[in-house]
Formats: structure tokens, C-alpha cells, sequence
């Protein structure tokens, strides 16, 4: 099995144990607890960075050039906006729960 990735995992040690674990069960014993040293010499892993690959190439890699573009929305993405941002609490980014006659702990009819 041949897995490639410019990300592999997420950083947490669980989640690259469990692609080693893919490729050999006993390679890491405990996922939350590991060093390098318990793969490393397994033929597991190849981690090449950007200086590797160019000193190979014998040339440099051209840098990245980011071309922004601004796209207008369209009216249901204006909508969807207009609707989430209109359920925010004013001091934070957090959406607040509307309260509808139909909600716990409210009363719809007198008792």
C-alpha cells in the first residue's frame, strides 16, 4: 500500500499511528504513546521536504504566487449569510438559539 499526502494527518499522534497501523498493526503498539524511533526504521515513512526535492532537482522551485479573485455571491449565499449572521449573539461569533413557541420552556397557552 502506497499512501501519499502533503498532509498526512491532523498533528495528533492518533491519527498518524492509525496510517502506520495501516501499513504494519504492530509497527505502533500504543497510538496515543510513541516515539519516532518505532517506525522510523520500518521502511514506513518518507518525509522529503521542499529543500530535499530542490537540491535533487538541482534547480529552485519557482515560489508560490497567490492570484485573489473576488466573486460576488449569489442571492441564496446572500441569503444564507444574512440568515446565519442575523442568529449571532452581537458580542460574539457564536449563533443563539431562537426561541419559538414550540421550544422547552416556553408556554404556548396558559395554564
Amino acid at each position: 500500500m502506497i499512501m501519499l499526502s502533503a498532509t498526512p494527518h491532523d498533528g495528533r499522534p492518533e491519527s498518524f499511528a492509525s496510517l502506520i497501523r495501516m501499513l504494519d498493526p504492530t509497527a505502533i503498539p500504543n497510538p496515543s504513546s510513541y516515539a519516532a524511533e518505532d517506525y522510523r526504521d520500518k521502511g514506513l515513512v518518507i518525509r522529503r521536504f521542499k529543500a530535499d526535492v530542490a537540491e535533487q532537482l538541482r534547480t529552485a522551485l519557482p515560489e508560490r504566487v497567490v492570484h485573489p479573485r473576488f466573486v460576488p455571491a449569489s442571492l441564496p449565499e446572500n441569503h444564507a449569510f444574512e440568515t446565519v449572521r442575523s442568529s449571532m449573539s452581537p458580542r460574539s461569533s457564536v449563533p443563539t438559539a431562537r426561541r419559538t413557541a414550540a421550544s422547552p420552556g416556553s408556554s404556548s397557552s396558559a395554564s
